[in-house]
């Protein structure tokens, strides 16, 4: 995986090793879409992503349904 950080600052745009993009978000933005107009990611990939989202949701309900009890939680 490869992150496509657009930021105004460079600074920021720098950061977690990606492609570093400084400039406007909204010409930024359009500019990329153009570019990756018809890019897809395998289907395998897709699902993957998919499950691993579905799993992450599941996790942060149970956490958030726990309420504090018995004890204080750092989920909330």
């Amino acid at each position: 995986m490869r992150f496509v950080n657009l930021n105004v600052a460079e600074f920021d745009a720098c950061k977690h090793h990606g492609l570093a993009l400084t400039g406007d978000a909204k010409v930024g933005l359009k500019e990329l879409s153009r570019w990756l107009k018809g890019f897809q990611t395998s289907t395998t990939y897709r699902r993957e992503s998919e499950r691993l989202h579905r799993e992450w949701e599941a996790e942060v309900d149970r956490l958030y349904a726990i309420r504090h009890q018995p004890l204080p939680a750092r989920a909330s």
